[in-house]
């Protein structure tokens, strides 16, 4: 199991929570971005096997029994964040971004052999192998620009996730029972089951001014942009995107492409 917080942040608050009033960013080009790869490869593998031999009278009975469980799980919260600034200033470009790119590789195998073999009397063979698999990568990844006034040549907010599970499950059983007089009873029982689960929560938050063009970008899920453009009369304009949609807005007029 992977536990991670990844933090990229421009605060203008104090270490107490405090804002400060007179705080100012000036950039002739500003990147703040936070990412996590983190990746997870695990082999599980269980067999059994039993084998009872009886010469002359009496039963000959095999019980096998093989299984495994893998759990793998990656949970991390990734931000990267523009906050609390009154004046922000970037002469060129700036670029708030999240990228999530999780990966998991796991794999799950069981086998049981049970044989039973009895001269006179019942031969018996009984196996069970199962296998489980379960996957989980989850979490928040957000970018976000809040409470700040920018003034920049253009701004783009993107949180991408790129999160991957592979799995491979199997189970086998062989049942074997040989008599040469009584009763020959065989039984085997096999299962397999895998569980993979992406969740989490994505999400683009800009609360901002922006002079110059504005980009958003939500490679799943949903985003949110509020944005009060002063060129345009200071109207405000509440922007949704989703499923990959790219948001722009520049001084004069509303772009939205798919």
């Amino acid at each position: 199991r992977l536990w991670r917080d990844v933090d990229a942040r421009v605060d203008g608050q104090s270490s107490s929570g405090t804002a400060t009033p007179s705080a100012q960013l000036i950039a002739g080009s500003l990147t703040i971005a936070a990412s996590d790869n983190s990746r997870i490869s695990a082999d599980a593998v269980g067999a059994a096997l039993s084998a009872a031999f009886v010469s002359g009278q009496g039963a000959g009975i095999a019980i096998a029994v093989g299984g495994t469980i893998a759990r793998n799980t990656i949970e991390r919260n990734l931000t990267a964040e523009l906050a609390h600034l009154p004046s922000v200033n970037v002469i060129g470009a700036l670029a708030v971004t999240s990228s999530a790119a999780e990966t998991i590789h796991a794999s799950s195998v069981a086998a049981a052999v049970g044989v039973g073999i009895a001269d006179k009397g019942a031969g018996i063979g009984i196996a069970g192998a199962g296998a489980v698999s379960v996957n989980t990568i989850n979490g928040d990844n957000s970018a976000r620009i809040l409470t700040s006034q920018v003034n920049s040549a253009s701004v783009k907010v993107t949180a991408a996730d790129t999160n991957s599970i592979s799995a491979g499950i199997g189970a086998g059983s062989l049942a074997i029972a040989v008599t040469e007089a009584g009763a020959a009873v065989a039984a085997a029982l096999g299962f397999a089951v895998a569980r993979n689960i992406i969740g989490g929560r994505q999400a683009n938050l800009s609360d901002l001014d922006s002079f110059g063009d504005l980009d958003l970008d939500a490679a799943s899920n949903e985003a949110n942009v509020l944005s009060r453009n002063n060129s345009a009369g200071g109207i405000g304009n509440l922007l949704r995107a989703s499923d990959r949609k790219s948001t722009r807005l520049n001084s004069s007029h509303l772009v939205i492409s798919y």
